[in-house]
C-alpha cells in the first residue's frame, strides 16, 4: 500500500488480488479488459498500475459479472463500463486526491444499483433457463412416449403379420394336402379298389 500526503491510499496489484481472492495473472486480464474498453487506471512512473478505492469497487463488480455471473471478460467490462461512464472513473489520470469529508456515496449507490440491476438479470436469466430446461424435459418425455407408442405399433404390427404368415402357410399346407386327397381319390376311383 502507499500512501501520500492528502491523497488517496494506493494498492499494488498484489495486495489487490489477495483483496479480491483471485491470481495476479488474473487480475492483469481483468485490468487489461477493462483498458481496452477505456477505462484508466491510476499508474506510476515505471507504468505499474496502483489500485485506489473507486478501482475496488469496480473491480468487485468485475469479478461478480466473470465470477458469479459467467460472463466473458469483454461483456463485464463492457457493462461496467456502460453502466458507469457518466462517471470519473474513466478520464481520470495520476494519483487521485484523498476526498474531504464523507465518500462519495453517489458512487457507491450507483454500483449497489448497478449491482442489484445485474443480479435481477441473472436471476430472471436463471428463471428462463429453470422453464427452458423444464420445457425440454416435457418435449423429452412427450418425445419418449411416441417412441414406445411407435415400437409398441410395430411390435403389434410384427405379430400380426407373423401370425398372417403362418395362417397363410397353414393354409397353403391344408390345400396341398387337400389335393393330394383329391388326386389319390381320382386314382383310386379310376384304378379302382
Amino acid at each position: 500500500m502507499i500512501t501520500i500526503n492528502n491523497i488517496e491510499r494506493a494498492y499494488t496489484t498484489k495486495e489487490i488480488a489477495d483483496t479480491l481472492e483471485i491470481g495476479d495473472s488474473t487480475l492483469r486480464k481483468w485490468c487489461a479488459s477493462l483498458e481496452k474498453n477505456g477505462y484508466i487506471f491510476t499508474k506510476n512512473d515505471q507504468n505499474y498500475r496502483l489500485f485506489v478505492e473507486h478501482d475496488i469497487i469496480f473491480l468487485r463488480q468485475f469479478k461478480k459479472l466473470v465470477k458469479e455471473a459467467n460472463m466473458p471478460l469483454d461483456n463485464a467490462s463492457s457493462l461496467i463500463l456502460e453502466r458507469f461512464s457518466g462517471q470519473s472513473f474513466t478520464t481520470r489520470t495520476g494519483v487521485v486526491p484523498l476526498e474531504t469529508g464523507t465518500q462519495d456515496t453517489r458512487s457507491l449507490d450507483a454500483i449497489t444499483k448497478f449491482e442489484e440491476k445485474v443480479m435481477e438479470r441473472f436471476n430472471q436469466q436463471e428463471e428462463v433457463n429453470r422453464q427452458l430446461v423444464e420445457l425440454i424435459d416435457k418435449q423429452n418425455k412427450i418425445i419418449e412416449d411416441q417412441k414406445k407408442y411407435i415400437e409398441e405399433k410395430f411390435d403389434e404390427r410384427d405379430q400380426q403379420l407373423t401370425e398372417s404368415i403362418r395362417a397363410a402357410k397353414e393354409t397353403k399346407k391344408l390345400l396341398i394336402e387337400q389335393k393330394e386327397q383329391e388326386k389319390k381319390g381320382f386314382f383310386l376311383r379310376l384304378f379302382g379298389k
